[in-house]
């Protein structure tokens, strides 16, 4: 995508966006498990109920801290992109290019259909919900929308 005037300097917030693979595997995944839990061992006392209960809502609670933080913000001359513990901060200027992407790799992004943004230094995978609103926030023109 070609490069374009920026529209304001503003701070612009992009959610991800959201596949529903990822609602199935945060919410289904942890009742999947107590279920098992349940069939293979049983729960001999309340207790252990409270444990393997306890398991699974730590580790329900990271995937549904990254469905909640998952953001990507344009402000001044920086991009910044953050999901749970991860935040990474990108000059602007030193972004290259921004194509289309479905890669499966670990990034950033609850959606399949991504974003690839390179930049001086690397690349990250991003998936705003508002995709055009994003290209145009970090300068790139609509001749080269995804």
């Amino acid at each position: 995508m070609a490069r374009t005037d920026r529209p304001g300097s503003r701070s612009q917030v992009f959610r991800s966006a959201v596949d529903s693979w990822y609602y199935i595997v945060t919410f289904g995944a942890p009742l999947l498990v107590i279920v098992i839990a349940y069939l293979e061992a049983g729960f001999r006392s309340f207790g252990e109920a409270l444990v393997v209960l306890g398991v699974v809502l730590i580790a329900a609670l990271i995937p549904l801290w990254l469905l909640l933080s998952t953001r990507y913000t344009v402000q001044g001359d920086e991009l910044r992109v953050r999901s749970g513990p991860v935040s990474k901060t990108i000059a602007i200027s030193g972004i290259r290019s921004v194509e289309p992407s479905r890669s499966i790799l670990s990034a950033p992004a609850l959606s399949l259909k991504r974003l690839k943004v390179a930049y001086d230094g690397g690349q990250v995978l991003v998936s705003p919900a508002d995709r055009d609103g994003f290209i145009r926030a970090i300068g790139f023109g609509p001749e080269g929308r995804a």
